[in-house]
C-alpha cells in the first residue's frame, strides 16, 4: 500500500501498473449509481461488440495500429 498523501510515491506505483491514478470513483456520493448494479452483462457485451467491431476497426483503418496504440498508451 502507498500513502495517498505522498503524491510522488502514489504516481510511481500507479505508473508501474499502467493506472491513471484515479482512486475515487466518479459515482461515489450519488445514490443508485454503482455501475456494478446497472451495467448488466448483456449491455456490456453489446457495447463491447459495437466498439470492437465498428469503431475500433474504423480507427485502425484510418490511423493504423501503431498510432492508435501510442494514443491509448498516453491516456
Amino acid at each position: 500500500m502507498v500513502d495517498l498523501n505522498d503524491l510522488k510515491a502514489y504516481f510511481e506505483v500507479c505508473s508501474k501498473h499502467w493506472l491513471n491514478s484515479v482512486h475515487v470513483h466518479f459515482w461515489e456520493g450519488f445514490p443508485h449509481t454503482n455501475p456494478l448494479i446497472f451495467l448488466i452483462p448483456e449491455a456490456l457485451h453489446h457495447w463491447h461488440k459495437e466498439f470492437y467491431d465498428h469503431d475500433l476497426q474504423w480507427c485502425l483503418e484510418v490511423v493504423g495500429a501503431q498510432e492508435l496504440d501510442f494514443w491509448f498508451s498516453i491516456l
